[in-house]
């Protein structure tokens, strides 16, 4: 028997936002600690130490977060997901039908256990419509919303109930023969070589329907962790996937210094855009709190996604990214790091505003024919 871990959200919110300082990746952090509690669950011998057992995962979740995360084209999320992965874009059809499973008894524990680990606005509207059998307008009289905000969440609702599903409880899923499908389980190796080293190939996860894709290399771990349907959904390999979301992030890195807001990738909503230059890894990053999507791209995958890269990364399958060191442009503090090719002694440099992270120039080799 799992403990039930929801009435613990508060307290971890008011715990995470006390370490890290922010209510909105607080609410992240501590909606995956419960996540990883659920998982390893039997790893709790005395329930007594509940509190203890908590509040160590979520402490060792955010000092990851201050220390060590690698926030590279990353899509995440604030609630639904024990990865940090968001819910983004135009989703493909449900794997199961919530109208149909919610009616088989079998299914019912299970999906209740999921459902607690939903946010309570989330888990609210899904009772609602698929336990009580509420009418869409009765609901949204109840809930003091109009129909069409009650759609919207309802939709969100359940695709946050089926990435809980497929994230937390795979092999139960696939024991009622409900899978996710693909290599959605397990690392596959890739022939991509891992840009930063060059000295390994990456290995990687791409299910297409749910528009997830993940790379990492034995050495520098995840280099990205994205759910986002709209771009994978039809994706034709890992090298496609990694193309588009390079494209993607190269786009927002632009973007974002002419623009203070963003549009969110999940449901629309102008957002701030938030630029960290004093951070050993500068980063450009959203977080929206009403559908919980966000990213926290970091300037190496920024330099990834230039034009420029991307196609000296093609002529040079194996290269690996060059140490930083600080210069000064016209009387400014700049960065200048680069790429080095591994079977030849080809490299090209980039060079940006250390305070901006604007773009200055790109040099070497093969810029002239990149430019």
């Amino acid at each position: 028997h799992q403990p039930d871990l929801s009435s613990e959200r508060e307290r971890l919110v008011r715990f995470c936002h006390h370490l890290i300082g922010d209510g909105s990746v607080a609410e992240d952090l501590a909606q995956e600690a419960l996540l990883r509690a659920w998982q390893h669950a039997d790893q709790l011998r005395d329930p007594a130490s509940r509190d203890g057992w908590l509040t160590a995962i979520a402490r060792n979740l955010c000092r990851h977060w201050l220390r060590e995360r690698r926030p590279v084209g990353v899509p995440m999320s604030g609630g639904e997901a024990d990865d940090g992965i968001g819910l983004a874009g135009a989703e493909p059809a449900d794997e199961f039908d919530l109208e149909v499973e919610l009616d088989r008894q079998d299914l019912a524990a299970l999906l209740d256990q999921a459902m607690a680990l939903l946010p309570v606005e989330t888990r609210q509207i899904l009772v609602e419509r698929f336990v009580r059998e509420t009418p869409l307008a009765e609901a949204a009289r109840r809930l003091g919303l109009s129909e069409g905000a009650v759609a919207m969440r309802l939709q969100r609702g359940k695709l946050a109930l089926r990435r809980v599903l497929v994230t937390v409880y795979p092999e139960e899923l696939a024991s009622h023969g409900i899978g996710v499908g693909e290599e959605g389980k397990e690392w596959r190796p890739t022939r991509i070589w891992c840009p930063l080293c060059g000295r390994h190939r990456l290995e990687g996860i791409l299910v297409r329907r749910l528009g997830l894709f993940r790379l990492r290399c034995p050495d520098h771990g995840r280099l990205n962790d994205s759910l986002m349907a709209s771009l994978f959904n039809d994706a034709p390999g890992y090298r496609g996937a990694l193309t588009r979301l390079l494209i993607w992030s190269d786009r927002l890195y632009k973007y974002s210094f002419d623009h203070s807001t963003v549009a969110c990738h999940g449901c629309g909503r102008r957002l701030s855009l938030q630029k960290d230059v004093d951070r050993p890894e500068p980063l450009v990053s959203y977080y929206c709190s009403r559908c919980r999507s966000g990213t926290w791209n970091g300037q190496k995958f920024h330099l990834l996604g230039l034009p420029e890269v991307r196609q000296f990364w093609r002529d040079h399958p194996r290269m690996r990214l060059l140490p930083h060191r600080e210069v000064e442009v016209e009387g400014c503090p700049a960065i200048v790091t680069g790429f080095a090719s591994v079977t030849s002694a080809d490299r090209l440099e980039v060079i940006y505003a250390r305070d901006s992270l604007r773009l200055l120039g790109i040099h070497g080799s093969r810029a002239g024919r990149c430019a």
